[in-house]
Parts: C-alpha cells; structure tokens; sequence
C-alpha cells in the first residue's frame, strides 16, 4: 500500500492545488511541502526498482535515510497546518485501515511486479516477478507468487493483440477465448480460493501491464467469464478504499469520449503505447461519440461537461475530480 501510494504521489498532478492551499493556510509551507514530494519522488525511484546498479545493501540504506527525512518533514508540516495534516494522514494508510472498509465477500488484491533479488550472491537478478497481496475483510492477508514477469506480461499482450480480432467469426472468438483463458491461468487461476466464489466483490489494484487487461473478461476453463462470477472493481492502490480528503467536482457528469491517440497511420488508424508495452493501434470510435449525445440526458443535472476528440486528453481526466457520474467511451485499455 505504501509502495504504490509513495510512487502515485510522486506523479500526481494534484500536487499543484495541494500547495496552493497550503500556501493560503502558511504562508511559507510551500518550501517545505516541496522539499517532502521531492524526497518522496526519490524514495519512488528506488521503490519502482529501475535499473538499479547499487548493491542491495547500498539500497536499503538510501531508503532508509529517505525514510529518515520524509517522516522528518511530514512533522514539520503537519505541525503547522492541519491542510498538511490531513492529507499525510491520508497518504499514511495501513492495511488494517483498509480492511475495515471492505464488506462480507469483498476482498482486496495488490498486485505488484517488481525485480528479483538473488539472495545467495546478494545481488539484483535480471529478471522480474509478479506477487499478489489478497486481503480480507476480516484483515487477514496472503502472499501469492504469480511467477516470471516476462510470461505474464507476454499473455497480456497476446490477450491485447486477440481483441483486434473479429469476434463474431470463429477464429476471432477462438484467438480471444485462447488468450483470455491463458492469462486466466497465470494471474487468476493461482489465486484460487483466496478470491474464489465466495469473494462476490473483488478490489483489483494492479501493476506494470495488468494495468491494460479487463479481469472481468477474462475466461475460465469453464468458459465463464470473471464478471460472471465477481463484481469488479479497478484501483490504483487499494488505499483508494479508504475515506480520507475528499476533493467534490462541481459536475454531474464528467464523459470522456472517442479520444485522439495520435495522427492517423496510411491505414487511417491511431498508434499508442503504453508504459514501455509494444506499440497497439486503435481506429476511432465513432459509435462512441454517439454515446456522448445520448448519455447526458440520461443522468440529467445541470453540472455536466463532456469532452471528445483531441479534448479528451490523460490531463483533462485526472483533473475530474469526483463527479457523482463519470463514464469513459473509449477502446478497451485500462
């Protein structure tokens, strides 16, 4: 929870609002706030793990002197402005504190990829691993090894590729139902009971490319989809779930629709990549923009904003705040 949350703060693009505030409370905390995401940027570089050359122990100590000086700065601040005070409390959520916000049979599952150790040479390995975290209402948690990251990651991406297919042929249908299946039993399947039939309602937070698949597409061996059995919920940490400060949005409806992903290819589609992934092309959605026309009136208020094409920007999204509805018409990456 915290690895994440350290990481997601570091790339927030509310900081920006959050110092104005402080700036309005005291005066001179903006030093001193921007000190704190500056050490918290850098503690997020070592815990994202990239390339690192220093030895494991070399490691363990920056983290630990970063560790010395954030907790430093974080009670410098929230001595002096309860603004501070709140969202550091926010942001130092443990798992205790979540559990408490999940119901009889929902269930919470981290995943994280991260670099492997070679403990016997006390080095850093060249490959990566995924592990699941599962935790329960009742603040139980288990530790699941999903194995190589490099396999996984190839199964999303061959899930990815079989979506371009036609599914109403045979082969499309085929190749999607192969793929889905395949990434079912590398990242769902070894979960088994732990977020089995009796979890109603599962809290997905995931990591690197799980980012871009639909666990509730994902298929079985009996040919049922994950959806069929479980509500499914998609968090970027699973401290999302807990009630901190709560920033309103002035809209009823916030629509992002039929978004530009790029100038169009001689094949008059769109390219796109993400997060270091091989490239994936996505052709405009004009079906989507006529769920911008027909979706508004459906909710109904007076506050709503709808934006689409070139407007439909990851900025424009991310400052949305919390509308009470927000719906998102775009191609199927998450």
């Amino acid at each position: 929870l915290q690895r994440k949350g350290i990481v997601f703060d570091a790339q927030s693009l509310q900081q920006a609002s959050l110092t104005d505030a402080l700036e309005s409370e005291v005066p001179d905390a903006r030093r001193t706030w921007n000190q704190l995401v500056a050490k918290r940027a850098a503690l997020a570089q070592l815990l994202l793990g990239a390339e690192m050359k220093d030895s494991i122990d070399e490691v363990a100590a920056q983290i630990a002197t970063l560790r010395q000086e954030i907790d430093s700065l974080e009670q410098t601040l929230a001595a002096r402005s309860t603004v501070a005070a709140g969202e550091l409390q926010r942001r130092s959520v443990a798992a205790a504190s979540v559990a408490e916000q999940l119901g009889v049979g929902e269930v919470l599952v981290e995943f994280v990829r991260f670099r492997d150790v070679d403990w016997a040479q006390g080095r850093w390995a060249d490959s990566r691993r995924y592990v699941a975290f599962v935790l329960e209402a009742n603040g139980d948690i288990k530790l699941i090894d999903l194995g190589n990251a490099e396999e996984l990651d190839i199964a999303v991406s061959a899930l990815n590729r079989s979506l371009q297919s036609d599914p109403s042929t045979s082969f499309g249908r085929l190749r999607q139902a192969d793929a889905a299946q395949r990434l079912h039993a590398l990242v769902w399947a070894p979960l088994g009971i732990v977020a089995g039939a009796d979890a109603g309602h599962v809290h997905i937070s995931p990591d690197g490319l799980l980012n871009l698949v639909s666990f509730a597409a994902l298929e079985g061996d009996d040919g049922r989809f994950l959806a069929e059995d479980h509500v499914v919920s998609y968090l970027t940490s699973g401290r999302d779930l807990v009630r901190g400060v709560h920033h309103p949005s002035d809209t009823d409806l916030f629509l992002l629709a039929n978004p530009d992903f790029g100038p169009p290819s001689q094949d008059g589609t769109s390219g796109f990549r993400a997060g270091g992934a091989a490239p994936m092309v996505f052709a405009p959605l004009p079906g989507t923009e006529r769920e911008a026309r027909a979706i508004p009136a459906l909710v109904g208020g007076d506050r709503q904003r709808v934006v689409e094409g070139p407007n439909a920007s990851e900025t424009v999204l991310l400052e949305a705040g919390s509308p009470r509805v927000m719906h998102l018409a775009l191609s199927l990456i998450h």
